[in-house]
């Protein structure tokens, strides 16, 4: 038997939890930043709409804009990018 084996083990552990670990930071920080996105989205549609004196064109295009801006930022890179991919190959 190696004298290295349980160091082995236990180092390939520690970078199997190191790993895990970043994975789940990131996918807080994915969580954290969609509903920063959603938030900004609103602001936009509150300060566009308030702009245009809450006339119904104004809430319309306000509506528009956050959405947009929502959709942009949660799902429209990863939809842009997976279109690119499938239009180059």
């Amino acid at each position: 038997m190696n004298v290295f084996t349980p160091y082995l083990h236990s180092s390939l552990t520690l970078g199997a939890n190191f790993f895990t670990s970043i994975n789940n930071l990131i996918s807080q920080a994915q969580v954290v930043l969609n509903a920063l996105i959603i938030f900004l989205g609103v602001v936009i549609f509150l300060i566009g709409s308030a702009r245009g004196k809450w006339t119904l064109p104004a809430i319309l295009l306000s509506a528009l804009a956050g959405g947009l801006f929502i959709w942009g930022g949660v799902a429209g890179v990863q939809w842009a990018a997976d279109s690119a991919g499938t239009t180059i190959k």
